[in-house]
């Protein structure tokens, strides 16, 4: 409600005199006089009315449009507004999640998804706690808690609700089949068809090819990268993010194995299965009698200059005894991260770094066992995790500060480059014949 933002001041302008005289609230919890509200009233509604009938205000404001109508029409009769922020928080897992500050009203609107190690998600999480999977039955007693590194906001729900359901003796035996967890395999937006398992860490540990396939870093499909496999099966595309499995024997050679794919509704489950060297792969959907094939390779490190080296296998300051430091084994194949909420990007083994902006290098710190070093495009940084999915950056050149965490992108919505008769999906194949 900020009547201010670039991209909503001209709409304002035309329905209040002064875009910076419109408070940034709604009527939504509001202490207000009677006669202030008795004068207010009238205004709010027709002003409303004229709003919806608006089609680009109708556009704009969307399911919002009446609480514009409250604050536009309190501007055009000089009601102001003093906006306290710990009045109420409205969290999400993505947003006040930590519940900053001290708010005296939890306004209940959003779910909080996270996966079980406790990254945030967009969509329904493996541990998902929203109104809207209990419109119909009572949510069970005892709701299990939310994974640890979650935010403050998904503890502090969960226990109000565990103790409503303890505090009412007659609570409904008839509840909905799940409470916190569970509801991603019924109605999830990643929950396909045949969508393979995460790939756990025991099956990663096991795995060749899990490894090979995290461990080489960005891979190239249909044309279009970067592609990046992550521990706990997570895989980042173009596209958007999915889940990924080791699908074959794990305990002979990679080539032995297949990795299964899972893209969401829009892009399917694939079957990828990688040639001996694990450099190139095969992607394959559809019925066995009439399947769709897509190509796959490794990503080049420079692909605007092919005159340009091939990223060593070791970058320069890593060490052996990088290898065996606490912060590597956490770090190598970890994610999706984020820099500055601009993913993806991914720390992989021998000290290489993948980030939006270019590759880069990274190395555990000497002496505190928390920090890393990194250096990508010509910036050197000293980088501090928290012991969960948190970092804050700090250049060396400047001292500019910086924050990143783990993020999980959306499922796709599209993915045209993988569907058949796709013009860079034979590109891609050329490609990788040569």
């Amino acid at each position: 409600m900020n009547a201010k933002a670039p991209e909503l001041r001209p709409l304002v302008a035309k329905w209040a005199e002064d875009p910076d005289e419109v408070d940034p609230c709604g009527p939504s919890p509001i202490l207000i006089h009677l006669p202030q509200l008795r004068k207010l009233t009238p205004e709010w509604l027709a002003l409303s009315f004229k709003l919806k009938r608006d089609e680009e205000a109708d556009k704009v404001f969307g399911w919002v449009l009446e609480m514009w109508g409250y604050t536009i029409a309190a501007s055009r009769l000089g009601i102001r507004h003093l906006v306290w922020n710990d009045f109420q928080t409205e969290p999400s897992s993505l947003w006040h999640s930590t519940l900053d500050g001290d708010p005296h009203i939890y306004h209940y609107t959003f779910g909080l998804e996270y996966t079980l190690d406790g990254l945030p998600v967009t969509g329904v999480g493996d541990w998902s706690l929203d109104k809207r999977h209990f419109m119909g039955q009572y949510p069970p007693r005892h709701l299990d808690a939310p994974p640890k590194c979650a935010g403050r906001a998904a503890a502090t729900l969960t226990a109000m609700f565990n103790e409503a359901s303890a505090a009412i003796g007659d609570w409904p035996e008839d509840t909905a089949p799940h409470g916190t967890l569970g509801w991603a395999n019924v109605n999830g937006p990643s929950a396909v068809n045949n969508a393979p398992a995460l790939a756990t860490e025991e099956a990663y540990q096991h795995s060749k090819l899990a490894k090979a396939v995290v461990a080489r870093g960005a891979w190239q499909w249909a044309g279009k990268t970067p592609v990046l496999f992550f521990r706990s099966g997570r895989i980042y595309t173009p596209w958007g993010s999915g889940t990924w499995s080791i699908v074959g024997d794990a305990h002979h050679d990679a080539h032995h194995e297949a990795i299964s794919v899972a893209l969401g509704d829009a892009c399917a489950t694939w079957h990828l299965t990688f040639s001996k060297d694990v450099r190139t792969f095969t992607a394959t959907r559809g019925k066995p009698w009439k399947p769709h094939t897509t190509k796959g390779t490794l990503a080049k490190p420079h692909a605007n200059d092919a005159s340009r080296p091939p990223e060593p296998e070791r970058a320069d300051g890593w060490e052996t005894r990088h290898d065996q430091s606490a912060i590597a084994k956490r770090l190598i194949g970890s994610g999706p991260w984020a820099w500055q909420a601009v993913a993806p990007l991914a720390f992989l083994p021998n000290g290489r770094l993948f980030t939006p902006w270019g590759r880069g290098v990274w190395w555990p710190h000497d002496e505190q066992p928390n920090v890393i070093q990194c250096n990508f495009v010509g910036q050197k940084h000293v980088v501090t995790f928290d012991e969960c999915w948190s970092f804050t950056s700090v250049r060396e050149k400047d001292g500019d500060q910086a924050t990143g965490t783990a993020k999980i992108e959306p499922p796709p919505k599209e993915c045209k480059e993988l569907q058949p008769g796709s013009s860079s999906d034979d590109e891609a194949e050329e490609r990788v014949n040569t």
